[in-house]
C-alpha cells in the first residue's frame, strides 16, 4: 500500500505510514534488534527506489548505527553493505530478512567468545 502511495504521487500519505512502521519496530523490537535494522532497511530501499535518496539515507544511516552496535563490528558484511550504500548513494545488496541480520549477529557473537577464551588462556599461559 505504501509502495503505491509513493508511485501514485501521494507521498504526503505515506510518508506518516513509513515513519510509523519505523517507529512501532523501534518500540516493539529495540533500535539495534535484527528485526529494526530490517525494517529500516526496507523503509530504505523502497525510498530508495523512487528516487527519494534524501529520505532513504537516515534510515539507512540508523541502520548502520544499529547495526554495529549489535554486531559490535566494523566488518561484518551487513555493516559494509550499508557503508557502501551511503558512499554509493544505492543500496545494491538484496533485503537482509531479520533472520539473516540474527545469523549475523549470533556468529559474532561466537567469535568474540571464542576471542575472548583465547585472551583468557594467553594470560593463563603467560601466568605460568
Amino acid at each position: 500500500m505504501v509502495t503505491w502511495l509513493i508511485e501514485s504521487d501521494l507521498s504526503s500519505q505515506a510518508d506518516p505510514m513509513l515513519q510509523r512502521i519505523q517507529d512501532e519496530a523501534v518500540e516493539a523490537f529495540d533500535e539495534d534488534d535484527p528485526k529494526t535494522i530490517s525494517v529500516l532497511i526496507r523503509i530504505a530501499i523502497t525510498l530508495q527506489d523512487h528516487d527519494r535518496w534524501e529520505d532513504a539515507r537516515p534510515r539507512f544511516e540508523q541502520a548502520l548505527a544499529a547495526s554495529i552496535s549489535s554486531n559490535n563490528s566494523l566488518t561484518c558484511p551487513l555493516t559494509k553493505s550499508l557503508e557502501d550504500a551511503l558512499y554509493n548513494k544505492q543500496y545494491e545488496n538484496a533485503v537482509p530478512t531479520s533472520k539473516d541480520i540474527e545469523r549475523q549477529a549470533v556468529e559474532t557473537k561466537k567469535r568474540r567468545r571464542r576471542l575472548v577464551w583465547y585472551c583468557l588462556s594467553l594470560q593463563s599461559i603467560e601466568q605460568i
